[in-house]
């Protein structure tokens, strides 16, 4: 089975969730990979989904709609996400609440995503994955991503690659 070492899957979380540059072996100065200096992305918008947006699919792919609803800004710094090296997981710091639905019914939430564009359709999601619980919305529920919540980036491979890198599971509360 091949796969990423820990070293790179932890670096891959560093250089996406907090703007930390991916590091090689070479010395000071050398780098495997570097946040962008000019427009770089400063926050993820982490979005719901009544379906599974795939690996394929933008943002607002079945995307929950209620009244109310927005995507939830998480800044792309040691503020917004807690990076684990030595098992290369990624939380968030706080809770990731949602406001409340103040009418009609968006459906079961089962998907969130994580992705580059706080409204409209032209967000690229950089992960996707499962809620548990689901959450089914209706008037005066407020859905929240729990603070305790994993990302896992993947160090192995079983069928293919996007399978391994953007399939995680994270908690809901309501």
């Amino acid at each position: 089975m091949a796969g990423k070492a820990n070293y790179s899957a932890a670096g891959i979380l560093n250089l996406l969730f907090l703007g930390t540059a991916f590091g090689g072996s070479g010395g000071a100065g050398t780098n495997i990979a570097i946040n962008a200096s000019v427009n770089a992305v400063g926050n993820w918008y982490i979005s719901l989904h009544t379906n599974d947006p795939t690996t394929t699919g933008g943002q607002n792919t079945n995307e929950v709609s209620y009244t109310g609803y927005a995507r939830v800004a998480v800044a792309r710094t040691t503020a917004g996400w807690t990076v684990t090296n030595a098992n290369a997981t990624c939380t968030p710091n706080a809770n990731i609440q949602f406001a409340a639905s103040t009418g009609g019914t968006g459906g079961a939430v089962n998907f969130f995503g994580i992705g580059d564009s706080a409204t409209g359709s032209n967000g690229n999601l950089i992960y996707v994955g499962s809620l548990s619980p689901v959450v089914t919305i209706a008037n005066g529920v407020t859905p929240i991503i729990l603070n305790n919540s994993t990302i896992v980036e993947s160090v192995s491979i079983d069928n293919s690659l996007d399978e391994a890198v953007s399939r995680h599971s994270v908690f809901l509360s309501a």
